[in-house]
């Protein structure tokens, strides 16, 4: 996944959390779909609480 488009979305969440996936897409200049994809892919990869 792309790092910058990532950090742009993480932004957006940010910056305005009630935000709908549509508008934050809008704002970015990027597809619904990319923002889900990406939203999904950010869900699933968050890293572990507890280290080893």
């Amino acid at each position: 996944m792309n790092e910058d488009l990532t950090f742009l979305v993480l932004h957006q969440l940010q910056a305005n959390p009630k935000q709908t996936q549509l508008q934050r897409s809008q704002a970015i200049g990027i597809s619904a779909g990319r923002t889900n994809d990406v939203v999904r892919a950010l869900i699933v990869e968050k890293p572990d609480p507890t280290p080893i």
